[in-house]
């Protein structure tokens, strides 16, 4: 019995800190957001009206819902109705209304194998392994830099080059840095947002300025962000509502320098509203806040720069057009602004304007040793621990086609998806010991239940 307890309280010590580890980056679009677990598992949240969501349907989600069960992704992307995903072995997925693809992950360009991938409003681009740069979707301002305006194009490489280091895709302009330093634009150009001194659409890549020390590039909705080697902050374009940080609302064709400051070490360029972390792990921000998207009260808009709390361990932004999604060191994950569709995965659609931490999707951990069965509304699992038979009852569920898989500890699938019905019973009695999560799919919806096996 010792034994036992012993290796209970092992395993809640494990999955504790696996939580507190639960986020490695999001990717936020209009109205719905992405997210990679540490584990590599992908999660979605939002509007869903396109199937954007990638679970197979259009119906919205105010929480985290897995999709798929691969454990395999390392990027995403989000635009309005579609999104993008990239598997560590490479491979592209398209999900959403673009180029005709589902409401699930279907793979793309399977010849290919992809370094870094982005999405404007209805526009995609990614960059191949081998430097070269790539673009599909809409291209009726130029904005997939192919040459010509078209009201979509197929995947396409812009030009011949191939030492492009990183793209970013705004809501109808991209911007982009080569592997030598130098920045290059295209597509829209109503405020500037190419950065090269004119309002002059482009539908090829136009070089901005002659420095070669540019780092990282972030184009938002009409504004761009960049960050050079040296540290410093620059911005350019739409500047009404402040997104510049300079401190005035007039728009800058060029790059200025946002503030004095050489310890900048990551950027994000929204719709209207600006996000940065320094290097000290402090989070800023500037422009439009309409919807709490700054995470500051009572400030319509900020015009300068400003800290955003007094927190110093934030890590990773990846922001949607008007709410803000940025993850800490210690993979939390914290949200505000605009939530109507659900997309800041609190559990509610109500906007909010201090940011709020969304919990990891969590399986039922089991917290206290005495009472080792854990039950949420929808779903009980008993006996836990088990040594034989696991027995599931499901409240509030429809018993048609309910699908279970489990995993291990590593996210692997040890139990590949299988009828519960008719028995609602599965016997784990080959499990090596240790602790699992069992993955209930009903009608749309997925449920996650932990338990320790015998």
């Amino acid at each position: 019995m010792k034994s036992t307890i012993f290796f209970v309280i092992t395993f809640l010590i494990l999955i504790s800190n696996l939580n507190a580890q639960c986020w490695k980056l999001t990717a936020g679009g209009t109205f719905h957001t992405l997210g990679i677990k540490s584990d590599g598992s992908l999660w979605a949240w939002g509007r869903n009206s396109k199937g954007q969501l990638g679970n197979g349907n259009s119906i919205d989600a105010n929480i985290p819902i897995q999709i798929g069960s691969s454990n395999k992704w390392d990027q995403v992307a989000a635009g309005i109705y579609h999104s993008l995903g990239l598997q560590k072995d490479g491979s592209l997925w398209l999900w959403g209304n673009t180029n005709s693809q589902g409401s699930n992950p279907t793979l793309f360009a399977s010849n290919s194998k992809w370094k870094q991938i982005t999405a404007g409003n209805w526009h995609s681009l990614g960059i191949k392994i081998n430097g070269s740069l790539w673009a599909w979707g809409d291209n009726t301002y130029g904005q997939l830099g192919l040459g010509y305006n078209s009201n979509s194009a197929p995947l396409t490489q812009i030009g011949t080059s191939n030492d492009w280091q990183q793209v970013s895709a705004g809501a109808l302009h991209t911007m982009a840095i080569k592997t030598d330093g130098t920045l290059w634009g295209w597509g829209v150009n109503t405020f500037g947002n190419l950065g090269n001194g004119t309002k002059n659409a482009s539908n090829f890549p136009i070089q901005v300025g002659n420095e070669s020390n540019w780092k990282e590039v972030s184009a938002g909705s009409y504004h761009t962000i960049g960050l050079k080697t040296d540290g410093t902050l620059w911005g350019w374009g739409d500047n009404y509502y402040g997104a510049l940080g300079i401190n005035d609302s007039l728009d800058q064709l060029e790059p200025v320098q946002i503030g004095i400051d050489n310890s900048w070490k990551h950027i994000e360029a929204c719709n209207g509203y600006t996000l940065a972390i320094k290097n000290d792990g402090t989070l800023w921000g500037c422009g439009s806040n309409g919807y709490g998207n700054l995470g500051i009260i009572n400030v319509p808009n900020q015009k300068n720069l400003i800290q955003l709390g007094s927190n110093s361990d934030w890590e990773l932004s990846g922001s949607g057009e008007y709410h803000s999604n940025i993850i800490k060191t210690d993979g939390s994950l914290w949200v505000c602004g605009f939530n109507e569709n659900g997309q800041l995965g609190d559990g509610s659609n109500t906007n909010k304007n201090v940011f709020n931490e969304i919990d990891c999707p969590k399986t039922g951990v089991i917290t206290d040793i005495n009472n080792l069965n854990y039950s949420l509304s929808d779903i009980v699992i008993y006996p836990n621990p088990v040594q034989h038979i696991l027995s599931i009852k499901p409240y509030n569920l429809q018993k048609v086609n309910l699908i279970y898989e489990i995993r291990n500890e590593l996210g692997e699938v040890i139990i590949t998806p299988t009828s519960l019905l008719p028995n609602m019973e599965i016997n784990v009695s080959n499990l090596p010991i240790g602790l699992y999560t069992l993955i209930i799919r009903n009608q749309g919806a997925t449920y996650f239940k932990q338990f320790v096996k015998l």
